[in-house]
């Protein structure tokens, strides 16, 4: 499935990244891990996500990426 262009217009490729991971079901660390950054840094874009994209979960931001909501 592709992202929507809502979704693409809303969050910057490295956290369109951080949503897809996480919808795959991977946590902070492993997409920490995955992506060679420090898992605080995966928690600040997981923020960002929230704020930019008004969502309460990464559920929720992967509904809103793929424009399912």
């Amino acid at each position: 499935m592709k992202p929507c262009k809502k979704g693409l217009a809303l969050f910057t490729p490295r956290q369109i990244e951080i949503i897809q991971m996480s919808g795959r079901g991977l946590r902070v660390k492993e997409i920490s891990d995955a992506l060679g950054i420090k898992h605080r840094t995966v928690q600040f874009h997981v923020r960002e996500i929230y704020e930019m994209g008004g969502v309460l979960s990464m559920a929720h931001a992967v509904a809103v990426l793929y424009g399912i909501n």
